[in-house]
């Protein structure tokens, strides 16, 4: 439901204000919800807040890539593989 969906980026947005245990995470899930919900720009940018941080670095990578296919940026996505190596 997207009421649900729009309180809880509400309040994980809220979570990311303080630093500690939940940043992480709660930037996580807020670019994941944001990512289904087709608004890669956003996605994207909250993404790469994380990219690096240990328990995303795997996976994050791959989010990224594919807001760069859906968006056009092939150039983007073959640069971003042959580094990814």
């Amino acid at each position: 439901r997207e009421k649900d969906r729009d309180e809880a980026k509400y309040y994980l947005r809220k979570a990311r204000e303080y630093d500690g245990q939940y940043k992480d995470k709660s930037t996580y899930y807020v670019a994941h919800l944001e990512y289904e919900d087709g608004q890669y720009e956003a996605a994207l940018a909250d993404f790469n807040e994380i990219k690096d941080v240990k328990d995303y670095s795997k996976v994050v990578p791959a989010y990224i890539m594919q807001i760069h296919f859906m968006q056009g940026e092939y150039e983007t996505v073959v640069r971003e593989a042959g580094n990814a190596g």
